[in-house]
């Protein structure tokens, strides 16, 4: 059997924790030294996407990701053409929805932004790929 407490608890003491005085602030443990080890799966596939969309609501973000395939189109030009006329809308099949917190968004796209802009530089031969891949791994010194 439960036994219900009077708002004001027995004999007048109240049953709720006592609150704390304004100046005083809740300490909570921390640490921010922890290495992170990312662990891919072998069987996670990597998929092909073409179409992108997002939705927010109250701080949450839905990255969604969709694969649109063109439509199969065969016979004469003028067939191909009477197809494609024909097509009144495509699927859009989503491969992946990512939520992320709005606090991480900012993150992923300033790591985005950095990474195109590496790979435009790249790519402008503004920057030098040395080929490290004969040199022997150091071990870290401390």
């Amino acid at each position: 059997m439960v036994k219900k407490l009077p708002p004001d608890g027995p004999n007048g003491a109240s049953h709720l924790p006592a609150k704390k005085a304004p100046s005083e602030k809740k300490k909570i443990a921390s640490r921010t030294d922890i290495p992170i080890q990312y662990v891919i799966p072998n069987e996670q596939k990597a998929i092909y996407t073409n179409h992108f969309a997002v939705q927010h609501e109250n701080g949450i973000y839905h990255l969604m990701f969709f694969q649109i395939n063109p439509p199969l189109l065969s016979g004469s030009q003028s067939e191909k053409a009477d197809a494609l006329r024909a097509v009144s809308s495509l699927d859009a099949i989503q491969t992946a929805r990512i939520v992320v917190s709005g606090q991480l968004l900012p993150k992923i796209i300033d790591a985005l932004v950095e990474n195109l802009q590496t790979q435009t530089a790249r790519e402008k031969g503004e920057i030098e790929i040395i080929d490290v891949s004969s040199e022997t791994p150091q071990k870290p010194t401390k």
